[in-house]
């Protein structure tokens, strides 16, 4: 579900009238019900965000309509306010809660107590909306590395049995050659086609090899470090929001090493995502500096990544959560920390490690992972 609907179920048309008008203050497409058998057919085509629902309805009323939905595909679980005008039936808060209620409001209703209680909804529908496109992107992410690898394994697969079978190849050739030296007229031309058939083999072979290599390279587009971080921090520019900074340093022995274009878009921009839904939830200014070197050099390279936030302090449960994000079982901290969690996971893939700390006014994040892992994982 990509738009936010609202269901309003009652059999006065007038009520439905003033639902409308009580829900325009919010961004969302209200869906009218006039009985329990219409809330129902609707209930099979759409998923709603929350069900406001009159109890007392001729034919089929608002109890028996509310367990009828919770049994469909869609809306099992949505959230259900009650509607009545009855103030003195002491059963009825019990029954609605046990058909699935999570409240019961009376008529007349109070327009801003109503869109108190639906703003809540409507305020979990966006997080879970962020936390579903994150999902998206990361198995997004996941499936184009997977790809990659299985190419690059295919690929090394195809280059291993093509110099073999090369190597027989010319071999084959070279005694046919042999054994024309010594061939009669009637022998010479099967000997000749045969030859023809083992070159042939050898251009086709040459084919093969030339268009693993060609796809090879261009699944694995490398340019200087210094180049790549350059056009970063120039895409930086679109999540800068007024008041909030980002700058990226390189150090001098990393600008001219060869590394995958996309780089930045694996480690970085989600790290950068992090931090712009943070600010703007709190609507903060903020300013965000990317440090980037390697250490030990030689054979056991680790690219260092730090990114320092300042103006914008992270909560404990956050905090403990990007450390640890299958260990918490705070799910609000996991759906703010899940961009984080996909970077995270992947470092650990590689032997790598990312830890989170607060700072001065703000916090920051550190990552470190072996070079050549991180080039081999990312294509290059």
């Amino acid at each position: 579900m990509s738009e936010a609907k609202i269901l309003i179920v009652d059999d006065v048309q007038e009520n439905l009238i003033l639902l409308d008008f009580a829900l325009r203050p919010f961004d969302v497409t209200v869906v009218k019900a006039a009985s329990g058998f219409a809330a129902e057919a609707a209930c099979l085509e759409d998923e709603f965000v929350v069900i406001i629902l009159d109890v007392h309805m001729p034919e089929r009323n608002g109890i028996e309509t509310a367990e009828i939905i919770r049994k469909t595909e869609h809306n099992a679980l949505t959230p259900i306010i009650f509607l009545t005008a009855d103030t003195t039936e002491a059963e009825l808060p019990r029954s609605a809660y046990q058909s699935g209620a999570v409240d019961v409001m009376f008529k007349p209703l109070e327009a801003v107590r109503l869109r108190a209680k639906v703003g809540v909804f409507l305020d979990l529908f966006v997080e879970r909306q962020k936390t579903l496109n994150l999902m998206s992107a990361l198995r997004e992410s996941q499936a184009d590395q997977i790809a990659q690898e299985k190419f690059r394994a295919v690929s090394s697969l195809i280059g291993s049995m093509s110099h073999s079978l090369n190597n027989q190849l010319c071999i084959a050739e070279g005694y046919a050659s042999l054994v024309m030296d010594e061939a009669t007229e009637t022998q010479l031309p099967h000997l000749n086609k045969v030859l023809e058939a083992i070159r042939e083999s050898t251009n086709m072979l040459q084919k093969v090899q030339g268009f693993v290599g060609g796809r090879s390279e261009s699944a694995a587009t490398t340019t200087t470090l210094k180049e790549i971080f350059s056009e970063f921090q120039e895409a930086l520019l679109a999540f800068a929001r007024e008041g909030s900074t980002f700058t990226v340093n390189l150090s001098e022995a990393l600008a001219e090493l060869e590394a995958p274009t996309r780089l930045p878009n694996v480690l970085m921009f989600p790290l950068v995502q992090f931090v712009s839904e943070l600010a703007i939830d709190r609507e903060v200014a903020t300013h965000t500096t990317f440090d980037v070197d390697l250490a030990s050099p030689g054979q056991d390279q680790v690219f260092q990544l730090k990114m320092s936030t300042q103006g914008l302090e992270v909560d404990e449960p956050l905090l403990k959560t990007v450390n640890d994000f299958f260990g918490s079982a705070d799910v609000t901290a996991q759906e703010r920390g899940i961009a984080v969690a996909g970077v995270k996971s992947m470092v650990d893939s590689m032997n790598g490690a990312l830890e989170m700390r607060e700072i001065s006014d703000g916090f920051e994040i550190e990552l470190k992972v072996p070079f050549a892992q991180l080039i081999q994982r990312l294509g290059g």
